[in-house]
């Protein structure tokens, strides 16, 4: 059994940055290193991110809607100068939205207060 924050760590953090990048190089433009600066990231993170180098888990949270609108929302305002920790109170909104909805595996105990 895991918690909540397990499961949003290990598989809906890293949807969300690897929809994040791939906006940022493949539709936005930018060099994988200039989305990692933008991100606070390594280039090497962001290649891993675009090539899609991560555990099948990922996939499930990648294709959800609200996951995904939520991540081009947030490319968007990093290209416009918002600053990652303003955006990244986005990713929380995200999670907090995610467990009220019951969109996390079933197995998880949601053990957070928010």
């Amino acid at each position: 059994m895991k918690t909540a924050c397990e499961e949003v760590v290990k598989y809906v953090l890293p949807a969300y940055r690897s929809i994040i990048a791939n906006d940022l190089v493949y539709n936005y433009g930018l060099t994988q290193e200039q989305a990692a600066k933008m991100m606070k990231i390594s280039q090497a993170v962001v290649s891993y991110y675009i090539t899609a180098k991560r555990g099948k888990g990922v996939k499930k949270y990648e294709e959800l809607k609200i996951l995904r609108e939520r991540a081009h929302e947030d490319s968007k305002r990093l290209l416009d100068g918002v600053p990652l920790e303003t955006v990244a109170t986005g990713f929380c909104e995200l999670c907090t939205l995610l467990r009220k909805n019951n969109m996390l595996k079933e197995e998880v105990i949601n053990t957070c207060a928010h």
